[in-house]
């Protein structure tokens, strides 16, 4: 998924809670979607419980809205 789609996918989404499906096949249950900072590694924020994750856009395949 490219930056730009990614981008576009969060703003349409919202801050929701999400399945988050991953390049290496592996995915992500129900994280909250935060935002998408730019810059030179963008990277997608998500929150799980107390926890934060930020992953390298590079590495998101899809995201799913639950």
């Amino acid at each position: 998924m490219t930056t730009i789609e990614l981008e576009s996918k969060v703003y349409r989404i919202g801050r929701c809670h999400a399945t988050v499906y991953l390049s290496d096949g592996n995915y992500l249950e129900d994280v909250e979607v935060v935002s998408i900072c730019g810059g030179a590694t963008p990277t997608l924020w998500l929150s799980k419980g107390e926890d934060d994750v930020f992953l390298p856009v590079e590495r998101v395949e899809r995201i799913e809205s639950i």
